[in-house]
């Protein structure tokens, strides 16, 4: 082989290293294969010689490193925010809200107050009234005033009394409660209280003695109360059975005695009734007068009458007089009554008097008496 082909040979070997593929080799100063400033590409990638010795980049250029960026958080305090005072009407409520009596009895109610204003105003105390209340009647609060913290509530108590004359019926009462910071601000609550009358079966007379001390022999001025149901323009006869120490008070011309088929009592003229008059003029039997009022007397007895159905309610004033024989003492008057429109018999009522040894008159001059006789001995 000729020396000409064997270094073509060469060259077509090393040819493809050096120009597509490259190969490594040494790299410094002086001495090596390439020297600083010269670069080789190897796969696509290119080397440069450098005095410090292969190196990605061209030789003298800066590789500069960009330090990561530091991220500083901030913790910003919550805002404090100032809340208002805002007030509102107290709520006011009544429990239970309706109760039945009789006339002249008295109920007690709850009355519960409620501050529905929001915290930042702090307690308030509110001042209660009673703002309706009938004519005659009591209507009583425990206490008048309540101090109450924001969105809580207080209680106290509302006695309420019927007057004593009450017709049958519903009645209503209102309570007011006023915050005494801010008097603008109120709030009312109502209940009812319902008239009626026990049925006669159930009730008793009311006895009231006029006359509780006596001398022997002496007259009992006394008032019969009867409030029931049964009591009305129907109701045909009315007897009252009266004893004393429970025996028969035959001295009374009232005992055992019909008020309308004994005495008379013709109330309306139209027909046998214990229930209406006639006012400013006699009964048509001419037994009773009946003034303007329409209290009515019997023209032979001490004896008064007045009755008023739409109350269902009669009153009877008559004086007796004792028996004679009374001794001194403490006694006992009992009063059982009976109502006819169909028989019904009331409970007894009884209650208390007193006879002593000498008259009123006498016990009440006595200590003039004796004023008398230390004075003016001689007389």
């Amino acid at each position: 082989m000729k020396k000409s082909s064997l270094i073509l040979l060469v060259f077509l070997f090393l040819f493809p290293l050096i120009v597509y593929g490259g190969v490594w080799k040494s790299c410094c100063s002086s001495g090596c294969h390439y020297s600083p400033g010269q670069s080789i590409t190897i796969n696509n990638n290119v080397y440069y010689c450098c005095s410090n010795g292969w190196q990605t980049s061209p030789c003298g250029t800066t590789t500069t490193t960009i330090p990561p960026t530091t991220t500083t958080t901030t913790t910003i305090p919550p805002t404090t925010t100032t809340t208002t005072c805002t007030r509102s009407n107290p709520t006011v409520s009544i429990t239970p809200s309706s109760q039945s009596g009789n006339p002249g009895e008295s109920k007690s109610y709850t009355v519960t107050v409620t501050n529905n204003d929001n915290s930042a105003c702090g307690s308030s105390t509110f001042s209660l009234s009673v703002v309706s209340c009938l004519s005659g009647w009591s209507c009583s609060l425990s206490s008048n005033s309540l101090t109450i913290s924001p969105g809580s509530s207080a209680s106290t108590t509302i006695t309420v009394t019927s007057s004593s004359d009450a017709q049958v019926g519903t009645y209503s009462f209102t309570v007011r409660a006023t915050n005494n910071q801010a008097s603008s601000y109120y709030g009312q609550g109502s209940a009812n209280y319902t008239v009626s009358f026990p049925n006669c079966s159930e009730a008793s007379p009311r006895i009231i003695l006029h006359t509780p001390i006596l001398y022997p022999g002496g007259n009992i001025n006394a008032t019969i109360e009867i409030a029931c149901n049964e009591w009305e323009y129907r109701v045909k006869n009315l007897t009252l059975s009266l004893k004393i120490d429970n025996i028969e008070w035959l001295e009374c011309f009232l005992n055992g005695k019909g008020l309308v088929t004994d005495l008379g009592w013709n109330g309306t003229e139209q027909d046998v009734s214990s229930s209406y008059c006639k006012k400013g003029s006699y009964t048509s039997n001419q037994n009773w007068y009946c003034d303007n009022d329409g209290k009515c007397k019997h023209q032979n007895y001490n004896l008064y009458v007045f009755s008023d159905s739409s109350r269902r309610k009669i009153t009877l004033n008559f004086v007796c007089p004792v028996p004679r024989t009374l001794p001194v003492g403490t006694h006992t008057l009992t009063v059982e009554a009976k109502i006819y429109r169909t028989e019904i018999k009331l409970r007894p009522a009884i209650t208390g008097f007193m006879v002593v040894g000498v008259s009123i008159k006498e016990i009440l001059i006595l200590p003039l008496r004796l004023f008398r006789q230390l004075i003016f001995p001689q007389v």
